[in-house]
């Protein structure tokens, strides 16, 4: 087995049981040792040690470091706050209202492609209209919406 580390390498060869250290000298040539089982155990301890502590040390700094709005963030249901939900009652309203300003086959055709996600050859085909004839509804439609919800209805 072998183990990387920073800038050496230990390794234990099973078939000899020899252990051995890498590391590259002043020069940057490799060299190798041979070393002790009791200094690379002592090694492998120090590395298993040195790794809980980092963990330990991590998970600590970022739980220290939460604020509410980091907090808030990772939330798995994000919770809506009362504004949001007003705010988001008032454009349904808007919408609503520009929607029936709009004529009733637009009103439809709009409502049957975005809301019931429809393609404009299965509203023509349910018409019995052409599908230039549907695609220019919508898209009339959708340019009434848009006027509609710039001047606020």
């Amino acid at each position: 087995m072998k183990y990387e580390v920073d800038e050496y390498i230990i390794e234990h060869v099973k078939e000899s049981n020899k252990y051995y250290i890498y590391f590259k000298d002043s020069v940057n040539e490799i060299c190798k040792l041979e070393i002790d089982k009791s200094i690379f155990d002592a090694y492998m301890e120090s590395k298993k040690d040195y790794i809980k502590i980092k963990n330990q040390k991590s998970r600590y700094e970022e739980h220290s470091n939460q604020t509410e709005i980091n907090l808030y963030q990772k939330a798995l249901y994000k919770i809506k706050t009362v504004e949001d939900e007003v705010l988001n009652k008032i454009e349904i309203e808007k919408l609503e209202k520009a929607k029936a300003m709009l004529t009733k086959k637009q009103r439809r055709r709009i409502e049957l492609h975005i809301e019931d996600k429809m393609t404009i050859e299965e509203i023509a085909k349910i018409e019995g209209v052409g599908r230039t004839k549907i695609d220019k509804s919508i898209s009339q439609g959708l340019k009434k919406l848009k006027f509609f919800l710039k001047q606020g209805v």
